[in-house]
């Protein structure tokens, strides 16, 4: 337990004998970070409470990851006040991460938020960061993926969304893939229909003898 959860061994370690400790039992609410339903939890405490709770650990990355599902699924209500110290303290986060540390994934916690909160550029840094250090996984090359095709990044979104399917054919990769393709050959036309109708328009100036 003291190397999964560093900051909550503290916790339990230093709370007084039989006495309340409400990092210690705030912890407790929070879902496991293993726990795939936990996405479909609905948070059981405000955002504010659960930002107070990284802001005791000092932004420790076990307890972000803990709390990262429920702070997604508030952060359409979250006031710009708590988006910036949401903010602040995933760069915190990062910036205290011991990167040869194999079993956590920082950067990839943080770039789900990133992309949670619409900031699809710093969250397309991060998962790159996550994929040269433990390798190309399904759901980095996905969200890889879905980042860059959020920035009109076609092309390479399209390389990462096949590789995630080939990955992880659950994923969907291949037919996001696909979908992204779709996107750059409407884009194609689009640009091509233009081009022709400028060169049309221009041969009319011409033959009608009027300034171009």
């Amino acid at each position: 337990m003291k190397e999964a959860y560093p900051r909550i061994y503290e916790a339990i370690n230093s709370a007084p004998c039989g006495g309340p400790d409400a990092f210690f039992h705030l912890s407790c609410a929070l879902p496991d970070a293993h726990d795939v339903d936990r996405f479909k939890r609905k948070p059981t405490m405000p955002l504010t409470s659960i930002l107070a709770l990284c802001q005791i650990s000092d932004w420790d990355s076990d307890v972000f990851a803990r709390s990262r599902a429920w702070i997604a699924q508030l952060l359409p209500t979250a006031r710009e006040e708590h988006l910036q110290m949401l903010r602040d303290g995933m760069a915190r986060m990062i910036s205290m991460e011991y990167p040869l540390c194999v079993h956590k994934d920082v950067p990839f916690e943080a770039a789900r938020m990133f992309q949670a909160m619409g900031w699809f550029g710093r969250a397309s840094e991060l998962f790159r960061v996550s994929i040269a250090r433990h390798g190309e996984v399904a759901s980095s090359a996905l969200n890889l993926g879905l980042c860059l095709a959020a920035r009109g990044e076609h092309a390479e979104a399209a390389l990462w969304l096949d590789k995630a399917g080939a990955l992880e054919p659950a994923t969907n990769g291949k037919r996001l893939a696909e979908s992204c393709r779709a996107k750059l050959r409407a884009e194609a036309a689009a640009a091509a229909a233009q081009t022709a109708t400028e060169v049309t328009l221009g041969s009319r100036t011409v033959l009608l003898g009027l300034p171009e």
